[in-house]
């Protein structure tokens, strides 16, 4: 998901986009330990996790305004809901790209 983002690790270096360096985070968010932890968005790599401010609504979707018969999502509705949303720039966060430089490496924050 973010080869197109950041580019090759560095050259000899460990991969810090690896699942492995992501899936201890995701472990622990889905144990009990991590039941008060709700409604934060974290940019993991390497050694580093940095937490995000809370994103803001862009827009809101309802199922039943995208052919849903019963008003719950489908496939389906999804798929029409979201269709042309993305301007296919994705999400890109310069204070994460630079810490990913700072920390990892990653040469001017990495392929933009």
């Amino acid at each position: 998901m973010t080869a197109g983002l950041m580019g090759p690790p560095p050259d000899g270096s460990v991969d810090p986009l690896a699942p492995e360096h992501v899936a201890p985070l995701v472990v622990y968010l889905a144990s009990p330990a991590a039941e008060a932890v709700n409604g934060e968005v974290f940019v993991v790599h390497g050694g580093v996790a940095a937490v995000m401010d809370p994103p803001r609504i862009r827009a809101t979707f309802q199922a039943s305004e995208h052919g849903s018969a019963d008003g719950m999502w489908s496939l389906e509705s999804v798929g029409r809901a979201l269709a042309g949303l993305s301007s296919g720039a994705g999400f890109l966060c310069e204070d994460t790209l630079a810490l990913a430089t700072e920390t990892i490496g990653f040469p001017d924050g990495g392929s933009r």
